[in-house]
């Protein structure tokens, strides 16, 4: 009879609370167990977390870059109505 490995650590948290005694040599292996899980977790999250910011990051420059070149147009937008309306009110004022 094959038994298979116990994969869910509540699992494992239930079978310690049943059957270890603290101390022994099964408890120790299945304290380990659920550490070795718990870490296992904790590097996967890290590992998601490092993607999901080197995406946010390169969508930030993208973004960034948009709006310095949009910030330009705009610019110069305004600079050439600004010379247009003061022309417009220079030739208004000659008779």
């Amino acid at each position: 009879m094959d038994k298979k490995p116990i994969e869910n650590k509540t699992d494992l948290l239930t079978l310690l609370s049943k059957s270890g005694e603290v101390g022994s040599h099964v408890f120790e292996v299945q304290k380990s167990a659920i550490l070795v899980r718990c870490s296992e977790d904790i590097e996967k999250s890290i590992d998601s977390l490092n993607k999901t910011i080197s995406l946010n990051s390169t969508s930030n420059e993208k973004l960034s870059n948009r709006l310095f070149w949009l910030n330009i147009i705009l610019g110069i937008i305004t600079l050439v109505g600004a010379v247009f309306g003061i022309l417009g009110f220079y030739f208004q004022l000659k008779p």
